[in-house]
């Protein structure tokens, strides 16, 4: 690691430290130095970064850079690069006022995929990116580790839809109401038991949809 000029004073300052402490893979992105190429490259990077997300065998460092600026975009999924580059440019492009040159606050989120799957911890992996400006032409992305929430969610949305299709299909009344006593659910056979649609009986009360006296009972 190079740790001459700008580099160094990232490092030393409040933020740089504190992103070296950090459990999160964290990188300081700047635009490509390479004629040619539209894209982030790595100008710092954490602990967590170097080895969590190695540079490729065929990347060749710049001198005096280690690691290899330019694959950055590389770590990420081919199917996701674009969301990548388009989140990290909406951010760098914002993060400098174009009449006065003063940087701005700006920041992007975006769900993403490694490009090589964690095969010691999951046969995919899953990361949410983060991109701050830190000064012009400066970008902070921070990777958090989302595999498990994501398989957490995928298995939810499968429960979810077991039960919607179980109470969807018997042949008794099944609704749900939230705290308030609105509906916030009602299977076909209860709609049509009431003589109401679901849009109709979503988010409305008894004492919206029947007579008061028949509302107050239940």
């Amino acid at each position: 690691m190079n740790d001459q000029g700008p580099r160094s004073d990232f490092a030393n300052s409040p933020l740089g430290v504190h992103l070296t402490l950090s459990l999160e893979a964290a990188w300081v992105l700047v635009p490509s130095s390479q004629a040619g190429i539209v894209g982030p490259e790595i100008d710092w990077e954490n602990e967590v970064a170097r080895k969590t997300f190695p540079a490729p065998p065929d990347a060749a460092p710049r001198p005096g850079h280690d690691p290899a600026p330019s694959h950055w975009l590389e770590l990420w999924h081919v199917d996701d690069q674009a969301d990548v580059l388009r989140a990290w440019q909406r951010v760098a492009d914002t993060g400098q006022h174009e009449d006065t040159g003063q940087s701005i606050d700006a920041s992007a989120r975006v769900r993403i995929r490694a490009a090589e799957p964690r095969t010691d911890v999951h046969s995919r992996s899953d990361w949410e990116l983060t991109f701050t400006t830190i000064a012009s032409g400066q970008v902070v992305a921070v990777a958090r580790d989302v595999t498990r929430d994501v398989a957490t969610q995928a298995k939810l949305d499968e429960a979810t839809a077991v039960y919607q299709s179980l109470v969807i299909s018997l042949p008794i009344n099944v609704f749900r109401k939230d705290r308030d006593g609105r509906f916030v659910f009602a299977n076909p056979q209860f709609c049509a038991t009431v003589g109401r649609t679901l849009d109709e009986l979503l988010n409305r009360t008894d004492f919206d949809l029947f007579p008061w006296a028949l509302a107050d009972k239940y």
